[in-house]
């Protein structure tokens, strides 16, 4: 099922562990499978010095955090900015087709950490300086999300942000990977009430947790 490579790195990650003191660390999480992929960046005149990963997941997605460590390590941040899931998938000599989504959510924990340094960067380049109105509005624009709303017995899986916060929530409350594909569930059709009955989880406090 799995290739040689994707074993060698499950049993023997090269990168996995915290930086002391990173520059950037950057945390995405799934939902759906339950996984969770931080990573953590040094950087040195713009290039990728040291990177390390901490996963909560399966095996695909330990090696596939591993892999994107070792494709980023030493690029620059604008050369580690092109890598993509394919890459991750040809190293590891492939993944099965249901275990696409640990290379897609491994990138996208190193895309949003480099996001992050660079906007850090920016903002401790330009924080003195003084800023116009139609700047300060872009900025607000960028840093605030659009309002969500309340989670209801009716609101689906579907609906729910896809951030760690909220999956943390839901394990918190017993929620089940009930979403996964080989289950054969869709978060389309699955309502906060429907679990709550089927899995006997106290919908008021769910709901009260999810709505903070």
């Amino acid at each position: 099922m799995y290739s040689k490579e994707v074993l060698k790195r499950f049993k023997n990650p090269k990168h996995a562990g915290e930086i002391k003191n990173p520059d950037i660390s950057a945390e995405v999480g799934n939902i759906r499978c339950g996984d969770v992929i931080k990573v953590s960046l040094k950087v040195e005149k713009d290039k990728i010095k040291d990177v390390k990963f901490m996963t909560y997941g399966c095996v695909s997605a330990i090696a596939a955090s591993d892999m994107l460590c070792e494709l980023a390590k030493g690029k620059t941040l604008k050369e580690a900015q092109k890598i993509k899931f394919k890459d991750v998938l040809e190293k590891l000599e492939g993944l099965p087709p249901i275990k696409y989504h640990c290379s897609v959510m491994a990138v996208e924990a190193l895309q949003k950490a480099i996001k992050e340094y660079l906007k850090k960067a920016k903002e401790s380049k330009i924080k003195d300086k003084p800023k116009d109105k139609s700047q300060q509005n872009k900025e607000k624009t960028g840093k605030t999300l659009a309002p969500t709303k309340k989670a209801t017995e009716k609101t689906t899986l579907a609906k729910l942000p896809q951030d760690v916060k909220t999956q943390k929530i839901l394990a918190k409350h017993g929620v089940p990977c009930i979403s996964c594909p080989h289950v054969g569930y869709e978060q389309e059709s699955l309502t906060l009430g429907f679990i709550a009955k089927a899995y006997g989880i106290d919908l008021k406090k769910l709901l009260k947790d999810l709505n903070k």
